[in-house]
């Protein structure tokens, strides 16, 4: 069964502007469930696959993105950093 995979966006100097400290194992809290992060990732901007990024998955998902590597102005970069979590909620455990 596919579960649900929720893809949220936000400036790196704003909503995201503590991501850059974030690390595997970290907890994100969101609309009342826990996540794990699993996965942290910085791809240049132009190598980003939305397709493969928002691809089926066996437990639910929260994936985080925001700016990362040099300014180009314009609250956009180069590269991007993608922050995957997995919810704690599916008996307890993290595939």
């Amino acid at each position: 069964a596919n579960s649900t995979k929720t893809l949220l966006i936000a400036h790196s100097t704003t909503a995201f502007k503590n991501l850059k400290g974030i690390e595997i194992n970290d907890q994100i809290y969101y609309q009342g469930k826990t996540y794990q992060v699993t996965d942290l990732e910085t791809k240049p901007k132009n190598d980003i696959n939305m397709q493969e990024i928002l691809s089926p998955t066996s437990q639910p998902t929260l994936i985080l993105m925001t700016c990362a590597g040099t300014s180009l102005g314009n609250y956009d970069a180069t590269h991007r950093l993608i922050v995957t979590a997995k919810t704690t909620e599916k008996d307890g455990i993290i595939d």
